[in-house]
């Protein structure tokens, strides 16, 4: 589980034979193992949604890639590729976390 036996930085291994690859967003990637055989990433929230769908009451506007806040009750997009819609999903990430009272510096 370490990217020591790499010698590809965007490369993960869980040390079982698995191997997966961090998104174009690199270092941002929140690409990392969960258990063996298993990986996630706060990329997985990316969706690639169409027409057919009726999320109105959710924010969406017509096909395009989307992001969902942390409670799911808003839709964020549409954005025309999914790279685009992972960096304002990490901009929007990085923006909650700097709110948070903990980081916050006006304390």
């Amino acid at each position: 589980m370490s990217k020591a036996n790499s010698k590809d930085p965007n490369r993960l291994d869980d040390g079982f034979g698995n191997i997966w690859y961090k998104c174009n967003l690199n270092e941002d990637c929140g690409l990392h193992i969960v258990r063996p055989g298993k990986s996630q990433c706060w990329c997985d929230s990316i969706e690639k949604l169409y027409h057919e769908f009726d999320l109105e009451r959710f924010g969406w506007a017509g096909d395009g890639w989307y992001f969902w806040n942390e409670t799911r009750n808003v839709c964020y997009g549409p954005y025309s590729s999914e790279s685009r819609a992972k960096e304002q999903y990490l901009k929007h990430l990085k923006l909650l976390d700097n709110e948070h009272p903990d980081n916050r510096s006006d304390q």
